[in-house]
């Protein structure tokens, strides 16, 4: 690449499979560079859009997780499909109910109904936040890819790029060398766990028993 084109870098959208119209770009995964990888600029000029776009996606599994937890918990209780119009729980229709609700008799129910649209609502208040979050990535990627004096490219190609790979593949070599050591060390230690005196006196033993176990017999 580098002989051919020199050290420039371009964003692209790769072919979708399908024949299907390409979707236009809309987050950081949806492009990519050859030469210089989109992850490896965002870890060096925006690592702080990087982790909230993390934290924001951390808090969306956790929201994600307390909702399936709670549906699960009640799928037989309060949250039965049986008890909505049309056996479907909707938000429409479990607001419906929770109207229709005494606050004094049913204030358990209603808690947790209430949850429960809660949590669908900051799931999808957090999904429009990283959507937003990662489009304004994307925009940032685009113009720092312009940016990238040659210089920089070559920096971070060089170091980032190559010596990680070369310093991940050379560790990956020495914890296997490591192992086989190990492995051949071990071996030997077990082979030569007895010394040459001790199998020699464990002979002479052997042979002393032996020999009086054949006077014992008349030989």
């Amino acid at each position: 690449m580098i002989s051919s084109g020199g050290w420039t870098v371009q964003l692209y959208t790769p072919q979708p499979a399908s024949k299907k119209k390409e979707k236009k770009a809309a987050t950081p995964e949806d492009v990519v560079c050859d030469l210089l990888p989109v992850p490896i600029v965002i870890d060096e000029y925006f690592a702080e859009k990087r982790d909230v776009i993390a934290a924001a996606e951390e808090l969306l599994a956790q929201n994600e997780t307390q909702l399936a937890e709670l549906v699960e918990e009640q799928a037989e209780n309060y949250l039965d499909e049986d008890n909505f119009p049309d056996g479907k729980m909707t938000d429409a229709n479990i607001k419906k109910r929770m109207k229709a609700l005494d606050k004094r008799t049913d204030a358990d129910e209603i808690a947790v109904l209430q949850k429960y649209l809660d949590l669908k609502g900051d799931i999808s208040l957090n999904k429009k936040l990283i959507k937003e979050l990662k489009y304004d990535l994307l925009t940032a990627l685009v113009v720092k890819y312009a940016d990238l004096s040659e210089a920089d490219i070559k920096r971070l190609v060089i170091e980032r790029k190559w010596f990680a790979s070369l310093a991940l593949r050379l560790d990956g070599e020495m914890q296997r060398i490591s192992q086989q050591l190990t492995s051949k060390v071990s071996a030997l230690a077990e082979r030569y766990a007895q010394t040459l005196p001790e199998i020699d006196a464990e002979i002479a033993d052997l042979e002393g028993k032996v020999a009086a176990h054949l006077k014992q017999m008349g030989y």
